[in-house]
């Protein structure tokens, strides 16, 4: 459930933009972290939403999946992408607000959180949600089992992504605060168990290529409306916002914004995937 989203609405125009960064990386990792090869891996996608993750990674080989959301609206678009799979057996559902997760763990081999977890945290000098999300799952797997997050990182959103380069500056502290950095999320994971972490920047949206570099987009308000922190925008702010964008676009200064966000996101990337694991 999240803070600040109505997914009920959101999921029916979701997958219109929308795209899993990293999945290669995970492909590759996973099986490095897990010593299974990718076939025999049992994931489940904590905050699954319409089943993004979980497609592209069974499509790449992945042995089965857990799809966990919050929200029905999601879940629903879920099931009929990942239709196929059910058939095989291969997928199953549940429908949980983190940080409750009344799953059966005992097949679990990989936790992931795609995005997600600034979703159900308010608490934003503690992490409270997240410690006790992390301190739910972990109780219940053993300690061969792998915790994977995405998310962006402070720097990450402030200079790599020109859309979010844009918003108030109120907006941009806040989604700062909101994804928890590595410094507050490795002791949290310390406490709960794990002895080791692995961070990967990786350059890829989590928007489509083709949607991310159209610029006329962004004057929808339906666009605008599916990222998460256009929604904390008042209505004046926002207006203010689309009348900036379509300056930027008319005097061609938009170009060079996206240029050199272009030349950030080559050095630092667009999200990070953090992984969590026990060396025994």
């Amino acid at each position: 459930m999240s803070l600040f989203e109505d997914y009920n609405t959101i999921s029916l125009r979701y997958d219109e933009t929308r795209s899993p960064p990293g999945v290669t990386s995970y492909a590759s990792k996973l099986p490095q972290l897990t010593g299974k090869g990718l076939s025999e891996l049992h994931v489940l996608d904590a905050g699954c939403g319409t089943g993004n993750y979980a497609k592209e990674l069974l499509d790449a080989g992945l042995g089965k999946v857990t799809c966990l959301d919050a929200n029905s609206g999601m879940l629903s678009k879920a099931k009929l992408k990942l239709n196929e799979y059910v058939k095989q057996g291969r997928v199953g559902f549940i429908e949980a607000v983190l940080p409750d997760m009344p799953i059966n763990y005992e097949s679990i081999d990989v936790v992931m959180f795609n995005f997600v977890l600034h979703h159900v945290e308010s608490d934003y000098v503690n992490y409270s949600k997240t410690r006790e999300t992390m301190v739910n799952v972990c109780k219940q797997l053993s300690s061969r089992v792998i915790v994977c997050i995405a998310a962006f990182t402070p720097q990450q959103l402030r200079e790599s992504l020109w859309f979010y380069k844009l918003l108030p500056e109120r907006i941009m502290q806040r989604g700062e605060k909101m994804f928890i950095q590595r410094k507050d999320l490795e002791p949290i994971l310390q406490e709960v168990g794990f002895n080791s972490y692995e961070n990967l920047m990786i350059c890829e949206s989590v928007l489509s290529e083709d949607d991310y570099y159209n610029h006329t987009a962004i004057l929808n308000k339906s666009w605008r409306s599916n990222r998460s922190l256009w929604n904390l925008l008042t209505a004046e702010e926002d207006k203010f916002f689309e009348s900036n964008i379509r300056e930027l676009i008319d005097s061609g200064e938009w170009a060079e914004i996206v240029a050199v966000c272009e030349s950030r996101r080559k050095a630092i990337g667009d999200c990070c995937l953090s992984f969590a694991y026990n060396v025994i």
